[in-house]
């Protein structure tokens, strides 16, 4: 992997997904970023196994391919750089290098991430769907009130929103005497 960004997007990039890092995860490997450098430019992964985020930073990638290395070492060490940031992968370590300075840093295969799905474009057709934050809220205000507060049983703290064929307008509540 070897790409060329402007630290400035990197560093706005890594701010955003910093905020879903866990700062003590169940696994090592939640406290790093994963960064996929492909055609369009750079991904930056990360989840916390709850919430998954995926960034992408515009770029020039002469290499593609992926690492992870930990996010907030990462994203300390680019907002003390400026100009162009190239990012470049030698097995598990990953060269960070900007004018007159250059840092190593130890990452962890790719492969260990936890598996993201990859929104976008899929055979032609769109695979994203948008729902307006006001339908959101209004949604939410009809069901949250039935998930558990209590984590001892986490499946049961989530409100599960699904897409299907069948088009319908939002049902409104009635209350029934």
């Amino acid at each position: 992997m070897k790409a060329t960004i402007l630290q400035e997007n990197l560093s706005k990039a890594l701010n955003v997904i910093g905020r879903i890092v866990p700062s003590r995860g169940q696994l090592p490997i939640l406290a790093n970023v994963l960064l996929e450098a492909e055609k369009e430019g750079l991904w930056l992964t990360v989840t916390n196994l709850e919430i998954g985020l995926r960034v992408m930073v515009g770029g020039k990638v002469a290499q593609e391919g992926a690492i992870t290395v930990p996010a907030k070492n990462l994203a300390e060490y680019v907002a003390t750089l400026f100009g162009n940031v190239t990012l470049e992968a030698e097995t598990d370590k990953l060269v960070v290098v900007a004018e007159k300075a250059k840092a190593t840093f130890a990452g962890i295969a790719a492969s260990e991430f936890p598996v993201m799905p990859k929104f976008g474009l899929s055979g032609g057709k769109k695979n994203i769907t948008s729902i307006k934050r006001k339908v959101i809220a209004q949604i939410a205000s009809q069901v949250a009130f039935a998930a558990a507060g209590e984590e001892s049983r986490p499946v049961l703290t989530g409100v599960q929103i699904k897409k299907t064929a069948q088009k319908c307008g939002l049902l409104q509540r009635t209350d029934l005497d």
